[in-house]
This record gives structure tokens, C-alpha cells and sequence, in this order.
């Protein structure tokens, strides 16, 4: 049986098995797939940072460096782009401001729009 597109990220939120993109954030790394992450990417610029990485000699990986961002709101944004939705009601006005800023430099317009919302009121 096929897997719904839904159930399909879900599962591969947390599957590296087959990720070929590295995104860097000042205090870590996390895998993801570069498919699911550049499907939601809506400004070029916001992927210009992306470099071939040669660590891997098995398959091409990609490094997105986010020098601004930390591991944890990384993560945050990875979960929207996996699942479609994250629970924002726990979201600060400080964290909005980091996220607006994260979503930004890769280009994913709806969580700015849901930050410029928690910042503006």
C-alpha cells in the first residue's frame, strides 16, 4: 500500500537514510531532504548560500549554512517543511523574530507571515 504524501514526510521527518541536504545552524547540524526542502523555497536568494559539500562520496550532498540561526529553530522550521504545520502557540515574540529571520534566508514565505502575525499582533 502506498504511503500518503502526509505519512511519507512524517516518517522521513526523522529517516536520514536517504537525506542529502546539511543544514548548518551555529551550534549544529541536521540532515534533511533537499527535495522537501527546496519544494517550499520560494525566493532564489534565499538558497544562495547552498555549496556541494565533498564529504560524502556515496551521493551529492548539499550544505545550506544558516551562521544566524540556532540548532533548535532549525529544527522548527525543518518540522514545517516535513509536516505542513507546527504548533506556534508556545512561539515567543523574540523566538518570531528569529524564525522570521531563519525563513527569510531560505525563502519560506508562510512562516515569515505567521511571525510578522505573533510579532505585530
Amino acid at each position: 500500500e502506498k504511503n500518503k504524501p502526509s505519512s511519507l514526510c512524517k516518517k522521513l521527518l526523522n529517516d536520514c537514510e536517504y537525506c542529502d541536504l546539511l543544514l548548518r545552524a551555529s551550534d549544529g547540524e541536521l540532515s534533511a531532504h533537499r527535495c522537501i526542502v527546496f519544494q517550499n523555497a520560494t525566493n532564489a536568494s534565499g538558497i544562495a548560500q547552498l555549496q556541494s559539500s565533498s564529504s560524502s562520496s556515496s551521493s551529492t550532498n548539499w550544505l545550506i549554512s544558516l551562521p544566524l540561526a540556532l540548532l533548535h529553530e532549525v529544527h522548527f522550521v525543518k518540522k514545517y517543511l516535513y509536516l505542513g504545520d507546527v504548533d506556534w502557540r508556545s512561539v515567543t515574540i523574540d523566538q518570531a523574530q528569529r524564525l522570521h529571520s531563519l525563513a527569510g534566508q531560505l525563502g519560506i514565505r508562510y512562516v515569515q507571515e505567521v511571525c510578522d502575525q505573533i510579532v505585530h499582533g
